[in-house]
């Protein structure tokens, strides 16, 4: 059901673009050593990119780690090439004080975002900068993405 709320949602996205604008979709993964970033999709058609509300944030768990020690929150913004901000949210825990968006992603909301962006397209990269607190520090890591084309 899911799937085709998304499918539909996108299609509205979809029918706002206009015959000459090209359209990039991207589905993309970002990882740290305590954080996880999966199923992101963006739609771009050069001007606006709509991003889904379903991706996966997650705290990796280490094989000697405590579930005490693992990350409870963490935001996520989405850079561009050129490095304007696109996308920014703020996920905290929400099983039992872990940081694990799988099984609700943003209480199944489909109405996606859509943003200003004209650097998004096949062989740009965009930056996904990690915010998260371990051990009492603050942490502050950005991964570069290179983009692909979806099939």
């Amino acid at each position: 059901m899911k799937k085709i709320g998304l499918f539909l949602m996108s299609s509205l996205f979809l029918s706002g673009c206009t015959s000459t604008n090209a359209l990039h979709i991207f589905s993309i993964d970002a990882r740290t050593t305590d954080v996880a970033l999966e199923n992101l999709v963006i739609v771009s058609n050069g001007t606006e990119s709509y991003i889904q509300p379903t991706y996966q944030l997650f705290a990796i768990e280490h094989t000697n780690s405590d579930p005490a020690d693992l990350v409870k929150e963490s935001g996520m913004n989405l850079y561009d090439e050129e490095e304007n901000l696109i996308f920014s949210i703020h996920t905290g825990a929400n099983q039992d004080g872990i940081l694990d968006t799988r099984t609700t992603p943003l209480a199944d909301d489909l109405v996606g975002f859509i943003a200003p962006s004209k650097n998004i397209e096949s062989g740009k990269n965009i930056f996904i900068e990690f915010v998260y607190e371990k051990d009492n520090q603050e942490v502050t890591e950005k991964v570069e993405v290179a983009l692909q084309k979806s099939n």
